[in-house]
């Protein structure tokens, strides 16, 4: 017995204090950005009326890019509907909500993340991309700026990941993830007879022909000058694309001996000495060491103790 009438009477107090505090002053209009329009979004109130019912919900938002009215009566009701017996409310007689934002599709990143691999892989030539992600994208505002970031690791070819993240003044406003299909075409070296290990390999021995990369042949010679007069690390059979696999090692930059590293960012280069930590052939990633700074990078081999690297 004692309970129910300690449970009664904070519903009572509750009820007074929900009275006691609904003055409020209703905008001419509003801007929202969410789902669900509340009471905080349409009114002007006091902290302590906000503490009470401004994540009121009064009524789903229009859809993005759209507006709509809702009139002093529609609240007072939702109101009256919540509990608040006599809510005082003052200003407009209705209130014009727009709901900014834009919806754009997921192809709208395709050229976006093209221009991203050719930036920063080692594929530069024969790529077309095909966005797999079929979902529409909902962002709260216009004009805002992205930064996509692809996952860690990824060869680029294939299937590949991005997450993609819209900014506006250094709020980030929007994250999700968008899958494409990148396809690579390029000409590569194929065996014209079957190569024995240990075997110079001449000019009259291969042929070049357009393949897509796929993961079999990612490391396929694209470069005559990587070919031509090389010695074959296994026994190579006719008709095979020849991959950096099927050379013997000639490794073009050496652990602890000095490379020359570019770096570009834009239209920026600048050229430093570097110690690369492991070897590496043409087009293999090796962490290197800033001989002056110290610091540690992660480069493309492009040549004879030369070295490349693009900072974003």
């Amino acid at each position: 017995m004692y309970i129910k009438k300690v449970f009664v009477f904070c519903l009572l107090f509750v009820a007074f204090l929900l009275n006691a505090n609904t003055s409020f002053v209703l905008k001419d209009s509003a801007v929202v950005f969410n789902e669900v329009i509340k009471m905080k979004d349409v009114a002007l109130m006091d902290k302590n009326t906000n503490k009470l019912i401004g994540n009121l919900i009064i009524s789903a938002s229009p859809k993005i890019g759209n507006r709509m009215l809702i009139s002093k009566n529609e609240i007072y009701a939702k109101l009256i509907g919540n509990g608040i017996i006599k809510p005082n409310i003052k200003g407009a007689k209705s209130v014009l909500v727009n709901r900014n934002g834009k919806t754009i599709s997921a192809k709208f990143f395709k050229s976006r993340i093209l221009n991203y691999i050719k930036k920063y892989s080692k594929w530069k030539t024969g790529l077309s991309l095909k966005i797999v992600s079929t979902k529409k994208i909902i962002i709260p505002e216009s004009g805002v700026n992205w930064k996509i970031i692809p996952v860690n690791g990824q060869d680029f070819f294939g299937n590949i990941l991005f997450k993609i993240k819209a900014y506006k003044a250094d709020k980030e406003l929007y994250s999700d993830w968008i899958i494409a299909k990148l396809k690579i075409e390029k000409k590569v070296a194929i065996a014209n007879r079957i190569i024995r290990k240990n075997e110079l390999i001449g000019k009259d021995d291969i042929r070049w022909e357009e393949r897509e990369i796929t993961a079999f042949i990612k490391n396929a010679v694209f470069n005559p000058k990587l070919i031509i007069g090389r010695r074959s690390g296994r026994t190579i059979r006719t008709n095979t694309v020849i991959t950096t696999n099927n050379l013997a090692s000639e490794y073009l930059v050496r652990r602890g001996f000095l490379s020359s590293l570019t770096a570009k960012y834009k239209s920026i280069r600048a050229i430093a000495d570097v110690i690369p930590m492991t070897n590496g052939k043409y087009g293999d990633m090796v962490k290197v060491i800033n001989k002056n700074t110290k610091k540690v990078l992660t480069a493309i081999v492009i040549g004879q103790n030369r070295m490349e690297v693009m900072i974003r």
